[in-house]
């Protein structure tokens, strides 16, 4: 009771240990961490790379092993993000690879771009079918709420009228 006013950060996490309620933490620290290697490491690629790719790659795995989120649902859109992710992170580590080799490649550096762009492409439809999944969600458990307030008082047992037998009198 006495963090009710907090509860928002970790209602939709389960509660049997310490790490699950911690995730938010834990990707807070993932993307302050992501945004620092970003803007300060922009001189060395390859290494900003593969440290942006263990960042995500402990992610994923905290994600699996720990499964934080009390909603499935919750779980798989996560776990989406951070997929399409580390595709985009590999992909740019071949081509740092490529780069810091002096390697041609081109019909490589092709397909390793096709790639980033269907996973964006993924990643947008996707995250709209997430979207709208939720707005479906949440203009269902609405309409239900409605519906049961419209409803005659169900939850209130019926009384019925004595029967009207005959009378021995």
């Amino acid at each position: 009771n006495k963090h009710q006013k907090s509860k928002v950060l970790f209602e939709d996490f389960k509660d049997y240990d310490l790490s699950p309620q911690l995730f938010f933490v834990f990707l807070s620290l993932k993307d302050m961490l992501l945004s620092l290697i970003l803007t300060t490491m922009f001189e060395h690629p390859l290494f900003q790379t593969i440290l942006i790719l263990i960042l995500t790659g402990f992610m994923i795995v905290y994600l699996l092993l720990k499964k934080p989120f009390k909603n499935t649902f919750d779980f798989i859109q996560q776990l989406f993000f951070e997929v399409i992710g580390i595709i985009v992170i590999i992909c740019a580590f071949i081509n740092i690879i490529l780069d810091t080799g002096e390697f041609e490649a081109f019909q490589a550096r092709v397909n390793i771009g096709k790639l980033v762009i269907v996973a964006n492409m993924i990643f947008n439809f996707t995250t709209g079918l997430f979207m709208f999944y939720m707005i479906f969600q949440i203009l269902r458990e609405a309409y239900k709420s409605l519906i049961a307030k419209k409803s005659p008082t169900s939850s209130i047992p019926k009384i019925q009228k004595p029967s009207s037998a005959p009378s021995d009198g």
